[in-house]
């Protein structure tokens, strides 16, 4: 069976990013009972689909089913119409083999049939596994950083980028990459390496522990869950059956 998400323990994310709540450290250790610092990956019943509510497209502050809060989409980088009757959130890391996958071999039809279209808005938060993934936590900051000059046209071709540069992730292809889309590199640079996003980087990853993703890629679609690299046809059914309740 081909291996689709990749997964970590989350540990003690005061440890990664600064202390935050005992609640997160317990949320944290509640949603991971994987051997510390090993990484796995996950198969069968684990990844696929899940139904956890009937609710709609997620609003800020919302629930997305029973005993889960809806991912804080507010200030997200999107595109898509802000009123598709289908809302995508992607917790998403740029190291993350599977999450390429996606973005090589789903996310184009994805956009094409459903975001330009009208029906869906599909929305991108950071997941970076940094135990594993060593350029992860940085390449999320340098398409901020982007976004940061370039608004969010900027942001979705830095996205590009570093998905289409997997083999090549690191600060000094970063900071070319930006400059080849356009940004002014002195203000990139500073914005980079003075960590201006690393704690905005860590809050999705937080959000995402307290929803219970423990792997990327994971999505949330209106009020079901697809987790690992899963075929378009696999997204577009969920999409079409979310499509459904709104008629």
């Amino acid at each position: 069976m081909e291996e689709n998400i990749e997964t970590e323990e989350i540990k003690k994310v005061g440890t990664l990013f600064g202390e935050k709540s005992s609640f997160l450290g317990l949320s944290i250790l509640a949603s991971a009972v994987i051997v510390a610092g090993t990484l796995i990956y996950v198969f069968g019943p684990a990844q696929g689909v899940r139904q956890v509510g009937d609710s709609p497209a997620p609003t800020d502050g919302e629930a997305a089913g029973v005993g889960l809060t809806a991912p804080e989409i507010s200030n997200a980088p999107a595109l898509g119409d802000s009123n598709a009757p289908v809302t995508i959130v992607e917790y998403s890391d740029y190291e993350c083999p599977f999450c390429g996958k996606f973005f090589d071999e789903s996310l184009d039809q994805v956009k094409s049939e459903y975001v330009d279209t009208g029906k869906v808005r599909f929305v991108y938060k950071d997941f970076p596994l940094t135990s594993i993934h060593f350029q992860a936590q940085k390449a999320a900051e340098s398409a901020r950083c982007v976004r940061d000059q370039l608004g969010d046209d900027g942001y979705w071709r830095m996205h590009d980028r570093l998905f289409e540069g997997q083999q090549s992730l690191g600060v000094t292809s970063f900071k070319q990459w930006a400059r080849d889309i356009g940004v002014n590199g002195d203000e990139f640079d500073n914005c980079l390496d003075s960590n201006k996003y690393a704690s905005a980087v860590s809050d999705d990853l937080e959000e995402g522990v307290a929803l219970g993703v423990n792997g990327t890629p994971t999505f949330f679609i209106n009020g079901t869950v697809v987790v690992g690299a899963q075929p378009f046809a696999q997204i577009a059914a969920v999409i079409e059956a979310e499509l459904a309740k709104t008629n």
